[in-house]
């Protein structure tokens, strides 16, 4: 990892991965520099590795919209204390992540919010890249406002990048979670295919903003739906799929995909697996 003392809008250049640009305010890298370790730098290009893997597609950083327009950025940032969110200062193509994330003990794990909250916002600007509105990241009452795919992204992807340690507290953190028990009950069942499928008919669909279909419960109907014809390309049984997105919605924010919401999605996009 390559660091430097570039400086730019109050933040210091402190490492340079293949992907990724790390910035810190001088003087919580003056104090925590120790933590700025090979464990914690190389994480964050080898969830992104397996998250491009996973899902299919891989971001285009642009200058303006990041600080160099070769790396993403992701920024320690003072503003995003007890957090983390999409996008930094110098654009949209980043993570902001709490200065504290990177040393703090959660779950046992030192650092475990460093590994969770850059994985988790790094899955949010991809799937943003590809269209804005998903259910999982704008507020759907459907949700109750959750995360459940990026949380379930958390789970996996820690795991497939050898943090098992990472990947077994977030199963815990989130064993009660209806949304990431049935996302990771898809993954689990069919493998990342079907969410590769997903956003691969969003752009081919020309879909770039969800909140075009209405929600409760168009916008989920689809999502449903076309999850379902991803399934059965791979030609496994997705007879229950709507129940389970039904059962989940249910204990979630007790509404459900109503049955003509769900035949408006069929009409709107005729199986696109075929």
């Amino acid at each position: 990892m390559k660091s430097g003392g570039t400086s730019a809008n109050g933040f210091r250049l402190v490492g340079t991965t293949h992907f990724w640009n790390v910035w810190s305010t001088p003087a919580f890298y003056s104090q925590h520099a120790a933590d700025f370790d090979a464990p914690r730098m190389s994480w964050v290009d080898a969830s992104y590795r397996q998250l491009v893997d996973d899902l299919g597609f891989q971001l285009a950083p642009q200058r303006g919209r990041c600080h160099d327009g070769e790396h993403l950025d992701v920024v320690l940032d003072p503003a995003a204390q007890g957090g983390a969110h999409t996008g930094t200062t110098f654009g949209p193509d980043g993570v902001s992540v709490s200065p504290d994330a990177l040393y703090n003990i959660g779950s046992g794990i030192a650092g475990f919010w460093w590994f969770v909250l850059t994985m988790h916002e790094t899955v949010n600007v991809m799937t943003g890249s590809v269209a804005q509105g998903w259910v999982w990241a704008d507020g759907s009452p459907m949700w109750a406002g959750q995360s459940p795919f990026p949380n379930m992204c958390d789970v996996v992807v820690a795991g497939e990048t050898g943090r098992g340690d990472v990947s077994s507290a977030q199963v815990q953190r989130m064993s009660s979670d209806p949304g990431v028990g049935l996302f990771l009950w898809i993954q689990r069942t069919y493998g990342w295919a079907p969410y590769e499928r997903l956003f691969r008919w969003t752009r081919l669909q020309s879909i770039t903003d969800w909140h075009r279909y209405r929600e409760p419960s168009l916008r989920t109907a689809i999502l449903a739906w076309f999850l379902t014809c991803a399934s059965r390309e791979l030609g496994q049984s997705s007879l229950l799929l709507l129940d389970r997105f039904n059962s989940a919605l249910q204990r979630i924010s007790g509404l459900r995909i109503s049955a003509s919401d769900y035949s408006q999605a069929q009409a709107l996009f005729p199986d696109p697996s075929r």
